[in-house]
């Protein structure tokens, strides 16, 4: 594990290059208020940076922390769902 410190621009830098946040979570806040879903034939979300910067440095990292827990559960759930197979 590497510890870092992160100013508000690198959490912002940071939160620019995730994915979003998920389905469920895209109009509730804060994200309503962080970005903007993109709904159609490609769902996608795409982050408002003036936004991001209205915010403290403690919601964004609370933010990314968030989205860092909802993915590794997904990636769990995965994981579970289809183990890889042990080689010999």
């Amino acid at each position: 594990m590497i510890t870092v410190q992160l100013d508000k621009t690198d959490l912002i830098t940071l939160l620019m290059g995730t994915q979003g946040p998920p389905m469920v979570d895209v109009m509730s806040e804060p994200f309503v208020s962080m970005g903007r879903f993109w709904g159609g034939f490609q769902d996608k979300w795409e982050w408002d940076r003036s936004k991001m910067e209205l915010m403290t440095e403690e919601q964004l990292g609370a933010v990314y922390g968030y989205l860092k827990y909802v993915r590794e559960q997904e990636q769990d759930a995965i994981n579970k769902r289809f183990p890889k197979s042990k080689s010999k």
